[in-house]
């Protein structure tokens, strides 16, 4: 499949798609890091020295929220040079410019997690399916795939979350997002949306929840993020 667009989008990245945070990287980072103590912190394991992988770290900002919970065994993964400079930029050291799929055939060890936060949606169908294979792979016994997404199902934000970047490929819903981990044979698949850090902001989706589900479709969220888990199976 041709690639060369996205070598030209990706040489690029932060000057054009991410010129939002590239202002001030120590500015953004609060407030993302709001965002992972309430989605994911409950989510990683007690042990600091389990080790983790983040496919598609962009600037590094799960990366040091990381290492500032005392996870010393983590490293990042992007193929956008400038992506890597503004990781380094922020004060994390453990990243690597790379092809996603060269670093997980690559690698010798296995990961207890591995995590892509917007990822998957910039690659075409065939790609996603064998990145999938290739996470099983590389987890560890009951590692653990960690997987966030825009929301195209959202009646709110659908349309703008699977259009607003030009290297979008695929849209997913709860349900496309949850086949394609349960074709990629991992266990205990759990999808719900990305929780809005403001009390106010998660009252009206709860409430704009609540009648969606009371009156058309069960498994979909007006949230404009999915979160999806699921574990190797033993």
């Amino acid at each position: 499949m041709p690639d060369s667009y996205r070598e030209k989008i990706y040489a690029k990245y932060v000057d054009t798609y991410t010129q939002t945070y590239k202002q001030n990287l120590s500015k953004e980072y609060p407030r993302r890091k709001r965002l992972y103590d309430f989605n994911y912190k409950s989510l990683l394991p007690e042990s600091p020295m389990f080790k983790i992988a983040e496919l598609g770290c962009g600037p590094g900002f799960f990366l040091k929220y990381l290492e500032e919970n005392g996870y010393k065994n983590c490293i990042g993964v992007d193929r956008s040079p400038q992506q890597i400079a503004a990781a380094l930029e922020l004060g994390v050291t453990q990243v690597v410019q790379s092809n996603i799929f060269s670093f997980l055939r690559d690698t010798g060890e296995p990961f207890d997690i591995i995590c892509a936060f917007h990822v998957i949606e910039h690659l075409y169908k065939d790609e996603i399916l064998e990145l999938m294979e290739l996470i099983n792979t590389r987890l560890s016994p009951s590692g653990i795939v960690l997987l966030e997404v825009p929301n195209a199902g959202s009646p709110l934000l659908g349309g703008s979350n699977r259009y607003s970047e030009f290297t979008h490929e695929v849209g997913f819903t709860p349900s496309s997002l949850r086949e394609i981990m349960l074709v990629s044979d991992f266990d205990r698949v759990q999808v719900y949306p990305v929780k809005d850090t403001s009390p106010y902001a998660r009252l009206f989706f709860g409430v704009m929840n609540y009648f969606l589900h009371s009156r058309f479709a069960m498994d979909a969220y007006f949230e404009g993020g999915l979160i999806g888990i699921g574990y190797k199976k033993n």
